[in-house]
C-alpha cells in the first residue's frame, strides 16, 4: 500500500514523501473499459479479511497484488503527501497532495531495515527516516513513542502522521463529508496495575474504535483529527477518502 522517501536539503531541512497506492484510478479505468459493477462489488466486501482459513481480499487479486501495488522498479499510480520538516520533527512547509506516478526503487523487509538501524548506517536514507520518525512521534503522536523503536514503529508513525493530517486538511474544507475514526477510551477505570503491564492493560481495556461523520478524539492515539487514508487496497473507508481528495484537489486534472 505505501512507500516512503526522504531527501536532505540541509542538515535541518528534510523533504519527506509518503506515497499511498491509488487503486481507485485503476478501478475507474476498468469500469470505463467494461468491468461494470467492479466498484460496487468492492464496496460490498468493505475490507480485506485475514482469518485462520485464509485471506479474503477486498479487491481482485490482479489489482491488489499487481496493478495497484507499489512494486519495486514498476511505474505505479500513487496519491502522495509531500512536506518539509526540521530535524526535531516540526513542519516547516505546508503539506501538499500530489497525484503521482512513482517508481519504487527498493522494497525492504522489516528485518533489513532493523539491520540498517542497528548498524547505525547514518548515510542511509532509511536511517535518517528512522531517526526523524522518532522526533515526529514525540512532536505529533506522543502516545506512539516509546524507547523500543524499530522499523515497525517507524512505518506506523509515518502512516499515523499521514492519516492525522489528511483528516485535518479535509475537515477544514468539507467537514460534512469526512469519515473520521473515533476511539472513546476506557470501558472501565483501571487501577493497581504494575507499571510494566500498564500499557498492555490499557490497550486491552479500551473500547473499540468506530467510524463516524462527527469529529471526535481518538483516545488510543491521543489525536483529535483522525481518518483512514493509507490502506485503500484493503479498507473501503481509505478508498472513499482517496476519491474525496481527488475530487477536491485534482478535479479535471
Amino acid at each position: 500500500d505505501d512507500a516512503l522517501s526522504i531527501r536532505e536539503i540541509t542538515p535541518d531541512n528534510f523533504k519527506i514523501g509518503i506515497y499511498i497506492a491509488d487503486p481507485g484510478s485503476i478501478i475507474d479505468y476498468m469500469e470505463e473499459c467494461g468491468c461494470k459493477g467492479l466498484y460496487n462489488s468492492i464496496c460490498e466486501r468493505g475490507l480485506t479479511l485475514y482469518t485462520c482459513e485464509g485471506n479474503f481480499p477486498m479487491m481482485p487479486e490482479g489489482i491488489s497484488t499487481d496493478q495497484a501495488s507499489l512494486l519495486p522498479h514498476k511505474r505505479r499510480l500513487a496519491l502522495s503527501l509531500h512536506f518539509n520538516m526540521d530535524k526535531l520533527g516540526n513542519l516547516i512547509s505546508d503539506i501538499r497532495f500530489e497525484h503521482s506516478v512513482i517508481e519504487n526503487t527498493r522494497a525492504y523487509t522489516y528485518e533489513e531495515v532493523d539491520s540498517i538501524i542497528q548498524k547505525g548506517k547514518v548515510n542511509k536514507g532509511v536511517y535518517k527516516l528512522y531517526k526523524l520518525s522518532q522526533e515526529i512521534a514525540r512532536t505529533h503522536t506522543p502516545k506512539l513513542y516509546d524507547d523500543r523503536w524499530d522499523s515497525h514503529k517507524m512505518v506506523e508513525t509515518m502512516m499515523v502522521f499521514a492519516n492525522k493530517n489528511v483528516a485535518r486538511i479535509l475537515y477544514e474544507r468539507v467537514p460534512e463529508e469526512v469519515i473520521t475514526r473515533l476511539h472513546n477510551g476506557f470501558n472501565n477505570n483501571i487501577s493497581h496495575v504494575p507499571e510494566h503491564l500498564s500499557k498492555r492493560v490499557e490497550i486491552m481495556n479500551t473500547s473499540a474504535a468506530k467510524y463516524s461523520r462527527v469529529l471526535g478524539r481518538h483516545f488510543g492515539l491521543g489525536i483529535t483529527f483522525y481518518t483512514h487514508f493509507t490502506s485503500p487496497i484493503r479498507r473501503i473507508v481509505d478508498l472513499y477518502i482517496h476519491y474525496l481528495i481527488k475530487r477536491l484537489f485534482f478535479r479535471g486534472k
